[in-house]
């Protein structure tokens, strides 16, 4: 299997360059190998060994009433190493053809660390104003064209909408303006129960964005403007922990703006989001039981569900010198709780959703950044505190709370080929 997956590799880059040779068309390949060296402060919650870092943990006490999480942790991975394909062929259907696909070793699950997946896997099809992608490529929530361009692989998490999911877009052009439509399922950025529970709804989530991008004459400057809505419906369950068959479902929707400014010294970006069920999203939020006091409901366990609601924003600057640059992210986010009432609310297990007993979440992140041809390299500083709560009401709101900080220390190398 390890042979052939080196044949593999050894050939595929000759068969595209002859093919190239013969009509222009075939396989271009690109990418990066990266290694990042980290250091925390006090344990955090995170993905894959902490490497994708969310928020500080809360504060644990032992025996003798130390605090188990304050315990500081190092560690080196190069699992965002990435490999590219941009594929490009005849004619289709009056339409000029292209198709992407990329991976990197970062698994699925801590489990899969190493292991090659998919994050784009796509082709499109391009006529004059309209674009048509079929495949695995970024959510509509996510705009390439604005996020946080930081060193750390979280991007901005959890004030930033993350995701990558299957997908049929459709792009309208009209002069500086787009309009997307996106039909999406899920598979590595899921719901808290996995994505089945969209499965469930038999209903695909979502998506409409429109954006605005304007460029000067000799496109030294740029603004930005876009606005998403998305919706989804999902089916959490089709059995009861008393076996009785349900089909009870929850709706969720989000919006988001981004806006981007840059000019030929410094570049300013900032975004908001409000939303329900952003666990996907890899942000705070999630959904509940919702509160009942029928007697049938609670005897078959045939519960429904109520959203969490959640607020974000971010801004980042930079400086835009070819060799040196230096920018600085900040970051908010808050838990806005429900509009209905939780069953047991003061119970863990009536919550699927993460950050249920945070109130907030901010977080300010400077960086240095150094380039020179194909290597690039930077250090960044992360302060992230979390704001836990002893206290929940109906309603899932967290009140005396605690704020619980941590520092985050990053240098990161690539070498671009």
């Amino acid at each position: 299997m390890k042979r052939l997956i080196l044949l593999t590799l050894t050939f595929i880059p000759l068969l595209a360059y002859a093919q190239e040779k013969t009509d222009k068309f075939g396989i271009h390949f690109s990418g990066y190998v990266k290694n990042d060296f980290f250091y925390d402060s006090r344990k955090s919650v995170g993905i894959r060994e902490g490497h994708f870092h969310l928020f500080p943990e809360n504060i644990r006490y032992d025996a003798d009433s130390v605090d188990i999480n304050a315990k500081t942790t190092f560690n080196i991975l190069s699992i965002q190493s990435r490999l590219r394909g941009d594929i490009t062929g005849p004619d289709a259907f009056g339409a000029k053809t292209s198709g992407v696909i990329e991976g990197e070793f970062y698994g699925t699950t801590d489990a899969s660390i190493n292991c090659f997946r998919v994050r784009h896997a796509f082709a499109k099809l391009s006529w004059a104003t309209t674009d048509l992608t079929v495949g695995q490529t970024w959510h509509g929530m996510f705009f390439e064209e604005c996020f946080p361009e930081i060193m750390d692989v979280n991007t901005g998490c959890p004030f930033q909408p993350f995701s990558r999911n299957p997908q049929i877009k459709v792009t309208q052009h009209w002069k500086d303006f787009k309009f997307i439509l996106s039909v999406m399922s899920q598979r590595d950025f899921a719901e808290w129960a996995g994505p089945e529970i969209l499965r469930n709804a038999a209903l695909p989530e979502l998506n409409l964005r429109i954006s605005y991008q304007h460029f000067n004459e000799d496109k030294t400057r740029e603004i930005f403007v876009g606005g998403s809505a998305d919706y989804k419906v999902v089916v959490p369950r089709i059995v009861t922990d008393s076996n009785y068959a349900t089909n009870s479902s929850l709706n969720a929707y989000a919006f988001s703006l981004v806006f981007k400014y840059r000019c030929p010294k410094v570049t300013f970006k900032l975004s908001g989001v409000y939303g329900q069920d952003l666990y996907n999203l890899t942000m705070l939020g999630g959904y509940a039981y919702q509160h009942t006091t029928d007697s049938l409901t609670i005897a078959r366990g045939d519960f429904s569900y109520t959203p969490l609601n959640t607020v974000a924003g971010w801004l980042d600057f930079t400086t835009n010198g070819s060799k040196f640059k230096f920018g600085i992210l900040g970051g908010f986010t808050k838990n806005l709780g429900s509009y209905n009432n939780i069953l047991d609310w003061k119970d863990a297990g009536s919550y699927f959703a993460r950050g249920w007993n945070i109130s907030y979440v901010y977080r300010v992140s400077p960086r240095f950044v150094f380039q020179s041809g194909k290597i690039k390299m930077g250090l960044e500083g992360d302060y992230s505190v979390a704001g836990y709560g002893s206290k929940i009401n109906s309603l899932g709101e967290v009140s005396e709370v605690k704020p619980v900080g941590g520092i985050r220390l990053t240098y990161s190398l690539f070498y671009y080929f």
